[in-house]
């Protein structure tokens, strides 16, 4: 074999090579391209699926809050309502207990006036007779002056008369 011919080969065996390796890079391409279109599609019905599940799902939970809602707003009104009454019974029982410990305190109150009262009166009368004591002792008082008086009159007389010359 001669080197043309050599070379003719290689350029042959070349062409074969690159023509194989196009084809095969074209069928590589081509199944890639099919099962990533598969793929997709696959994809394509699981997100449909998945977009009505979720759906399903989401007003499956709105029905359910809603129930919810609903019942724990019964809850809430029958509560205010029972605590409403509470109240009003609380405020009944109240105003009871104030009524009567009003009355209560007015009764004590007319008590202590009244034995207030009777103290003063006991009072008065105490002083009604200790002024009638100190009376009668300022009138003895009065009485002894008077004699006391007369006495050092006489007891000046003798002595100024005595000592005037005679």
């Amino acid at each position: 074999m001669t080197e043309p011919q050599a070379w003719t080969l290689i350029g042959v065996f070349a062409a074969v090579f690159l023509g194989g390796m196009t084809a095969m890079t074209g069928f590589i391409r081509m199944t890639l391209r099919y099962a990533l279109s598969g793929l997709g599609r696959e994809l394509a019905g699981l997100r449909s699926e998945l977009r009505g599940e979720v759906g399903a799902s989401g007003a499956e939970l709105r029905g359910e809050i809603g129930s919810l809602g609903a019942e724990l707003r019964g809850e809430i009104g029958s509560l205010g309502a029972e605590l409403r009454g509470e109240i009003g019974s609380l405020g009944a029982e109240l105003r009871g207990e104030i009524g009567s410990l009003g009355a209560e305190l007015r009764g004590e109150n007319t008590a202590l006036r009244a034995e207030l009262r009777g103290e003063i009166g006991a009072l008065r009368a105490e002083m009604a007779s200790l002024r009638v004591e100190v009376n009668a002792r300022f009138d003895a008082m009065t009485t002894r002056i008077d004699h006391l008086d007369g006495d050092v009159a006489a007891l000046t007389k003798r002595v100024m008369g005595e000592s005037t010359g005679e």
